[in-house]
């Protein structure tokens, strides 16, 4: 067992110690450069380092000397019909770029009837009066069990409820009561 892991861990390192060294002619970059194609003879290859490969662009190619043709042109060519032009294009041509004035987003909002929204009112007061009794009947029996905190984060968060309750945010009221109510519900159920 000794064995198989000493050679496990020979070959591992074999390995690892090969990725990292590589083999020395792999480690130089050969750089590719393109240049014209030289008018001189002379041999561009004794002046580039040997790890530079040269590449020369081929010769340009000399001009074709083209018969003059003896026949008569051909008639010009036909420009392309017309297209007909549309409604669209016929209006009067823009001057200048034309931003059209971006319109004034509303404020997104539960599109609530007013029924609805004395409704959700009447559950969030019933909602925070109830916490408040609640709240007032665990202090009057003054257990040492009751976790203070959790009475006191109750408090705050029907504070808040109110405070959201008299700006109209009725459903950061709501949810701010049943919050304190939650707290409260923790707080009864401690031994």
């Amino acid at each position: 067992m000794k064995v198989a892991v000493k050679y496990r861990m020979f070959t591992g390192a074999s390995c690892l110690a090969l990725l990292i060294g590589g083999c020395p002619k792999r480690q130089t970059v050969t750089r590719v450069v393109y240049t014209p194609a030289a008018p001189a003879a002379a041999s561009p290859t004794a002046d580039t380092p040997p790890e530079t490969l040269l590449i020369q662009e081929p010769a340009a190619p000399e001009p074709v000397a083209e018969p003059s043709p003896e026949a008569p042109p051909a008639s010009p060519p036909k420009p392309p019909p017309r297209r007909r032009a549309t409604e669209t294009e016929t209006t009067t041509p823009l001057t200048g770029p034309v931003t059209p004035e971006p319109a004034a987003v509303p404020a997104l909002e539960p599109h609530q009837t007013p029924e609805q929204q004395s409704e959700l009112k009447r559950q969030v007061i019933a909602l925070e009066q109830n916490v408040q009794q609640r709240i007032a009947a665990i202090e009057q029996r003054h257990s040492a069990s009751v976790d203070g905190k959790a009475l006191g984060e109750a408090r705050a968060f029907l504070n808040r409820s109110r405070e959201a309750l008299q700006k109209g945010n009725l459903h950061l009221a709501l949810n701010l009561a049943q919050k304190a109510s939650l707290l409260v519900d923790a707080a009864e159920q401690k031994p």
